[in-house]
C-alpha cells in the first residue's frame, strides 16, 4: 500500500506499523520510503527503509522530510 506525503516545512516523520494485526497475531511488516526528484517511477528515490524494528516484527523508520518535496511511504508485509 502505498501513501503520499508533502510536508511545508523541513520535518522529522516517524512512520511505523505498531498495531498491524490479524486475529491476534502481529504482522510482520516492511515500511520504505521514497523522494520523488523525477517523473513517473523512475524518478522515485529510497530514502530509508525498516524490516522489523529492534523489538518486534513490525516496522519503524524516522526520516527527515524537506519541505514542499513530495515522498511516498511504502507499506507491506512479508
Amino acid at each position: 500500500m502505498w501513501f503520499k506525503l508533502r510536508r511545508g516545512s523541513e520535518t522529522s516523520t516517524t512512520a511505523n506499523t505498531r498495531g498491524s494485526t490479524a486475529g491476534g497475531n502481529d504482522y510482520s511488516t516492511v515500511l520504505a520510503v521514497y523522494e520523488q526528484r523525477g517523473s513517473g517511477v523512475d524518478g522515485l528515490v529510497e530514502v530509508d527503509r525498516n524490516d522489523d524494528d529492534a523489538t518486534s516484527f513490525q516496522s519503524k523508520l524516522t526520516f527527515t522530510a524537506k519541505a514542499n518535496t513530495t515522498y511516498y511511504l511504502l507499506v507491506g508485509t512479508c
